[in-house]
Parts: C-alpha cells; sequence; structure tokens
C-alpha cells in the first residue's frame, strides 16, 4: 500500500514539473491576429493616397459634396433642430465644426449630428449588392469631424472618405443583416475611418474594429413599423460618433474583441464566407459602384419616379386627365398581382418612403425632392385622390438583373382610353447613368441657398473641387456656416 502511495505521489510530481505552472511562468498567448478585423486593419493601414486612381478621387469629392448639400436639406428639420439643441447644451471640445450652425463641439458630437442631417432626408447616396444595401455617405460625418480635429489634409479626408465607402460596401457584399438593420455597419466602419485620420498602428485598428462592432448593433424595425421615426436619420450616425470613441479608446490602448467580425457571423449571418469584406473587389475600389440619388426618394423607387415625370412632360399630361396608373416591376415588389398601396404619409420621413406620394409628387410637380416634400401635400384631398389611383405588380423577369438594372414599365391610363407606357432601363444616378458633375452641383446649390448667399454656394464647390490641394480641412469647414437660419414651423 504504501509501495502505491509512493508511486503515485512520484507520478504527480513529474506531472506537475513538466507544466509551465510549476517553478516557471505559464506562458498566455496573445489576441490573434489572422481574424477579419485584423485583415482589414492590415488592408487600411497600408492604404495611401497616392493608391487611389483619378476617377476615385473625382468621385469622393463629388460625394462630399452631395453630403453637404442633403445636410444643409435636412438644417430646419424639427429632430435635426432638436439633436442640434441638446448637443450645444452638451458642449464638448470645440475640435469640429457642425454643418450649417458652424458650432463646434468634439468630433463625437460633430460625427453625429452631421451624420444624422446627411442620411434625414433619404437623399444621400446608396450601395446595392444582390446581398445587402448601405448608405456609404453616412460615414463623410465621420471623416470631416476627425480630419478637422487633426487638421488633416484634403488629401488625408478624400482617403478616408473613400476607406468609409469600400468597407461599407463591402459589408453590403457580405452580410444580408436579417434581424439587424444595417445601421450595425458604423460600428464597423466607423472606427477604420477615424483611426486612419488619428494615424493608429494597424494593431490598434483591429482593437478599435473590436471595440466599436462589440456595441454598435441597431435592431431591425429601428425605422418603425407601419409608420417611419427620427431614429432612420438618427441610428447610423449613434454608431459613427461611438465608432470615433472607439478609435481614440484603441489608441491609447485599450483592447476590443479582434475575433469579433467572426462571432457575429457564426451567431447570426449563417457563417457566411467572409472574403468579399477582406478582399478587395476585382472591379476596383467600391466607391465607384454607389448611386447618386436625383430624387429624395427611397432607392428602389427611383425607376417609377423617372419613368412617370417622362410621361407627364413627353405627353403633357394634367393629373385630372389620368384614370389609372400601373407600375409594373421594381425590386421591392415580389408579387405579380396588381395591387394598391392607400397609406397615407403623416411626416416628412413617411413621405420619403412612400411610393403612391412620391410618384404624384413627381406627376405634379416633374420632380421630387425637398422643396415638393416640404409642401407636405399628403394633407391635399386632390393628391390623396392621385395616389389612390396608382397600382403596383411585380415581375419576376424584369427584376432578375437588379441591382446592374433597375427595369419598371409605367403605363398611364387617361380618362379618354388612351394607353401611355414609358419603360426605364437604369434610372439616373446608378453607375451605368451616373449624375453629372453640373447636375450633382446643382442638386448641393438648390439646399444650400436657403441658408446661404450664392457667393458662399460657389465658394464651398471650389473648395470642394480643390480638395486634394487643402493643406488644412478647416480651410472648407470654416465655410460650412450658414447665413439665412431659421426656426422650423
Amino acid at each position: 500500500m504504501k509501495k502505491t502511495s509512493v508511486l503515485i505521489l512520484s507520478s504527480l510530481i513529474m506531472l506537475l514539473s513538466s507544466s509551465p505552472s510549476f517553478g516557471q511562468e505559464q506562458t498566455v498567448e496573445g489576441a490573434p491576429t489572422d481574424t477579419a478585423a485584423w485583415a482589414l486593419s492590415r488592408y487600411v493601414t497600408n492604404l495611401k493616397y497616392e493608391d487611389l486612381p483619378a476617377n476615385v478621387v473625382a468621385k469622393a469629392k463629388e460625394r462630399i459634396l452631395d453630403s453637404l448639400g442633403t445636410a444643409y436639406g435636412a438644417y430646419n428639420a424639427p429632430s435635426m433642430v432638436a439633436l442640434r439643441k441638446v448637443i450645444a447644451e452638451e458642449g464638448g471640445t470645440p475640435e469640429s465644426t457642425i454643418i450649417g450652425s458652424g458650432q463646434k463641439t468634439s468630433a463625437i458630437n460633430a460625427t453625429m449630428v452631421n451624420g444624422a442631417m446627411i442620411r434625414y432626408l433619404d437623399f444621400s447616396d446608396t450601395y446595392w449588392s444582390k446581398i445587402g444595401f448601405m448608405h456609404p455617405s453616412n460615414e463623410i460625418s465621420t471623416a470631416l469631424a476627425v480630419a478637422e480635429r487633426q487638421h488633416a489634409s484634403g488629401k488625408d479626408l478624400i482617403l478616408a472618405t473613400v476607406l468609409g465607402y469600400e468597407i461599407q460596401s463591402r459589408l453590403a457584399d457580405t452580410f444580408a443583416w436579417g434581424k439587424f438593420e444595417q445601421h450595425s455597419g458604423a460600428g464597423f466602419t466607423a472606427p477604420i475611418v477615424a483611426g486612419k485620420l488619428i494615424g493608429i498602428t494597424a494593431e490598434q485598428m483591429a482593437n478599435a474594429i473590436g471595440i466599436g462592432a462589440s456595441h454598435n448593433f441597431a435592431l431591425a424595425g429601428d425605422y418603425g413599423v407601419g409608420y417611419t421615426s427620427n431614429m432612420k436619420a438618427f441610428a447610423y450616425a449613434a454608431g459613427s460618433g461611438s465608432g470615433v470613441l472607439a478609435a481614440l479608446m484603441a489608441q491609447q490602448g485599450f483592447t476590443g474583441p479582434v475575433t469579433i467580425i467572426e462571432t457575429f457571423n457564426k451567431s447570426f449571418m449563417g457563417d457566411v464566407s467572409l472574403a468579399p469584406l477582406v478582399n478587395p473587389d476585382p472591379r476596383g475600389f467600391l466607391i465607384l459602384q454607389a448611386e447618386t440619388k436625383p430624387y429624395e426618394a427611397f432607392h428602389v423607387s427611383h425607376s417609377a419616379i423617372a419613368g412617370v415625370i417622362q410621361l407627364t412632360k413627353e405627353h403633357s399630361i394634367q393629373p385630372g386627365q389620368i384614370e389609372k396608373i400601373l407600375i409594373r416591376g421594381l425590386p421591392s415588389r415580389q408579387t405579380s398581382e396588381a395591387r394598391r398601396d392607400l397609406r397615407i404619409p403623416a411626416t416628412h420621413e413617411d413621405a420619403d418612403h412612400n411610393l403612391p406620394y412620391l410618384l404624384a409628387a413627381g406627376i405634379v410637380d416633374g420632380a421630387v425632392g425637398p422643396d415638393q416634400l416640404a409642401l407636405a401635400q399628403w394633407k391635399d384631398p386632390e393628391f390623396q385622390q392621385l395616389m389612390a389611383k396608382m397600382w403596383f405588380q411585380g415581375d419576376a423577369e424584369m427584376t432578375k438583373g437588379f441591382p446592374e438594372q433597375w427595369e419598371c414599365d409605367v403605363t398611364f391610363t387617361m380618362k379618354d382610353g388612351t394607353v401611355y407606357t414609358q419603360h426605364i432601363d437604369l434610372p439616373k444616378g446608378q453607375p451605368g447613368n451616373p449624375m453629372t458633375e453640373q447636375e450633382i452641383e446643382a442638386k448641393f446649390s438648390n439646399m444650400a441657398l436657403k441658408l446661404m448667399p450664392q457667393s458662399q454656394v460657389d465658394q464651398i464647390i471650389k473648395t470642394v473641387n480643390n480638395l486634394e490641394n487643402l493643406n488644412d480641412v478647416s480651410v472648407l469647414t470654416k465655410l460650412l456656416a450658414a447665413q439665412k437660419t431659421r426656426t422650423p414651423n
């Protein structure tokens, strides 16, 4: 018995002595470096302005000007006034400018406010893939605020803007968000945009992605069900502000879960391939693949809007002459049965997502923008009667080419029996049918002129067009204060 006890004790001592914790300090493995966050951080930290082709630089400047315009267009919206009031009362280190007010606050606060104004009108651009979509101009607020904080150059701002579009677009190529809203992309993207401008290392960048992505998931339904809440504009912006904080924390050595993308993928996304997220697209920089909106309306409405405007103008049609309007196609219409949508908008946010209202505005005014939606014509009984004449029908054959094609047929049946039809293959603003530089400048001017004189509008356009030659982005941000602000009714 004693011999057995001695043998057991001897074996135990040998086992313990062979363990790193016996007689020596145990080696603890660090965080892995073969994750998606690390792959993105290496790509981002290595990318330089000199790597950008001329057409990518030009497109980034167009996107920045377009986004400044949509922010001006939203400036007097009650929810945006309320948001600025909250931020003004909270204060913050005066390092970044709020578009329109000219007030300076922290880069985090400015990112949130400017981001909400850029997104509010549903006039900002969209990137579509066969899997999902994103609104990549959301990250221009991050780039502008942090670039000003860092006294970065215009080239730095352009590069950060390109990266914001690149990562958001790759997210759309990878994830169908499912139970989450695409606003969740802020947690992945804003730390990258902010971190690039701050100048953090690849390791810090991977940690920043982990910090930002671990707590910025927006639930599906943040718009509201059956109506549209103010969170439509603010959900992504809030995540972007948190993403700036994530980059600043990582810069100070705070660590995050660099495995967060894999965890999110396995837990919620069905463990899809992450190759589209971590690898560059063979088409080149994805900023070239985003649409620019000529209409203030949700993305898949644009073919139908273009069709009704063309028919109305070509045949000099008056609303009272129309008996019935049939829209066939549109990716959002899945059933081949012709149906009506009899919902009446209650707010501006409702209106820019209400297809009958948008089409009625196109017929009556020949345009769909902030000027039309500001009229709140959903309250007009005659306008409601025009909306009620619209029918919508899906067509699998017409929509199979989406998002490369946006086919749609618009048919007017007149009270005298005449039938007019207009086919749209690809509406204006899509990568295959882009808005011109002059059209983008006109869109910007239309919104900015409500807040400032022509001379200031011209100076902003000139400065953005010359952005790569600015040594300090503050040259641009100093021009952004509005001169003709008003209190909304």
